[in-house]
């Protein structure tokens, strides 16, 4: 079990407010620029064929994710505003945490893959490691590298 997951199942462990309160108000008031395309969302046409969408941008938001525990909190991919079911699932799955003082958990899912980061806050920037989780047994990648940068949402 690689760090990434280790991190996902660790007992809650309660933050003070005040710090809460501080690194909430720094991680949302600014959208994350991720070094790649990671948040990706794939649309059905009526013809049958599938398109993608894929956005290196996520704002992470104040609002609770009550899907997905006490302390999770919703994500959303600006660029990625039509409302599909496909979307819904993912929106509904996703969420991002604080781990402790300054380590965020940031999981894209849909309830069966995505990317999971955890990833160390310095000042604008992020750096840490992403897990693609799989719901097929044995057919995870290494974790690798990961770095986001606080830009202005637009």
């Amino acid at each position: 079990m690689g760090p990434c997951r280790a991190l996902m199942v660790l007992a809650m462990v309660a933050l003070p407010a005040d710090v809460v309160t501080a690194q909430l108000d720094t991680l949302t008031s600014h959208c994350l620029q991720f070094d790649r395309q990671y948040f990706r969302l794939g649309r059905r046409a009526p013809d049958g064929h599938w398109s993608y969408d894929s956005s290196a941008v996520v704002r992470l938001l104040p609002e609770r994710n009550l899907h997905r525990g006490p302390r999770s909190r919703r994500l959303l991919v600006p660029s990625m505003e039509v409302a599909t079911r496909s979307q819904r699932a993912w929106e509904y799955f996703s969420y991002w945490q604080l781990q402790d003082m300054d380590t965020v958990l940031v999981a894209w899912t849909n309830g069966m893959y995505g990317p999971v980061f955890v990833m160390g806050v310095r000042g604008d920037t992020l750096r840490g490691r992403v897990q693609f989780t799989t719901d097929v047994y044995g057919a995870e990648e290494p974790e690798e590298n990961a770095w986001a940068v606080r830009i202005p949402c637009s």
